[in-house]
């Protein structure tokens, strides 16, 4: 079933679709400026090759974007394909192929719900079935080629406009496209949880706070080059004093990680620690593929070099080990926790 809401017709389309036409956020005032502590360092920290770590490798076109929905690992490719591996065989139980348009320019948001998994390609997002491995809702809409996540809040999914500067609302029990939220400053990348949506605003030096139910800008966070955004027990957010570590709650910053010039291209919360993809750091020895952290004890437990694999991915912890991919690599490689 294909629901259209394109977003030059926003309201239009999405009145006759049953959405609220009502709802429109109150934006926040000026944004808080964080103070941040000294960064935290990876100097001492115990470093391990991937060759002695690693237990499994799956070659793949290109694998990205990863999740985890009940014992599968999810991989979306640059083509546009899902991928499901499963993760204690290391094997690939499906390859779901999009309808449609996809392609390597076009929006890369990946994300699950509790029963489906979502991806997007070039003015769509679809809703792949788990029980079935199948495609079985198109939505037809105009989504930011720069978002990564797409987050999972108040029983719906959140995208970007192509601007980034509202968000849009898939209803994921009744598969009804909602009215756009509007933003005043094009956002980059979501995280989501509960009532709240956070989007990461890097032109604007902002992290926002979003309460999804009422439409309004709850935190207008001030961080410089902020740009990746993750969120767990911790929120984490990629700026360009390092990888901040922050209490989704009341805002407050716990802790500052300098990852020397490797940018943090990926984080995820585990049950042994917060791991911390990045990519090749070409300026040192030893390129750092992996970085462990106690986000308790704010220390760096443990870092992976792997100089053969170039490229950046992000990062699932599933069942006691650590899978991660490495895209231009077209690798899905997994490996031993750290220490373990």
């Amino acid at each position: 079933m294909a629901v259209v809401c394109a977003l030059a017709a926003a309201c239009a389309a999405c009145a006759s679709n049953g959405g609220d036409t009502t709802q429109r956020p109150t934006v926040s005032s000026e944004p808080v400026t964080l103070e941040l502590p000294d960064a935290v360092g990876i100097d001492g920290a115990p470093t391990t090759p991937l060759t002695r770590l690693e237990t499994a490798t799956v070659y793949l076109d290109s694998p990205d974007w990863t999740a985890q929905l009940g014992t599968s690992l999810w991989v979306r490719l640059d083509s546009g394909h899902v991928v499901r591996v499963d993760p204690r065989s290391a094997e690939v139980l499906a390859d779901v192929k999009p309808r449609g348009s996809s392609q390597f320019a076009a929006c890369q948001a990946f994300g699950v719900s509790t029963d489906a998994v979502w991806a997007c390609g070039k003015a769509l997002v679809q809703r792949i079935d788990p029980a079935t491995n199948r495609v079985v809702q198109t939505f037809e809409l105009d989504v930011s080629h720069l978002q990564g996540h797409a987050a999972f809040s108040d029983d719906k999914m959140w995208l970007l406009a192509a601007d980034g500067r509202s968000l849009l609302p898939i209803d994921t029990t009744t598969s009804e496209v909602g009215t756009p939220l509007p933003l005043d400053v094009p956002c980059t990348d979501l995280a989501g949880s509960g009532e709240t949506v956070w989007t990461v605003c890097p032109w604007d030096n902002q992290v926002l706070a979003v309460d999804v139910t009422s439409g309004s800008v709850t935190y207008r966070l001030g961080l410089a080059g902020a740009a990746g955004i993750a969120l767990g027990d911790h929120l984490w957010v990629a700026s360009a004093a390092g990888l901040v570590q922050l209490d989704p709650d009341d805002q407050s910053v716990e802790a500052v990680y300098d990852l020397g010039a490797v940018k943090a291209l990926d984080v995820a919360e585990g049950a042994h620690a917060t791991w911390v993809r990045t990519g090749w750091n070409r300026t040192e020895p030893g390129p750092t593929f992996l970085v462990g952290i106690d986000p308790v004890a704010h220390q760096v437990t443990s870092v992976v070099t792997a100089p053969k694999i170039s490229s950046g991915g992000t990062t699932q912890e599933i069942d006691g080990q650590i899978w991660t991919s490495a895209y231009d690599d077209g690798r899905l490689v997994r490996l031993d926790i750290p220490g373990s």
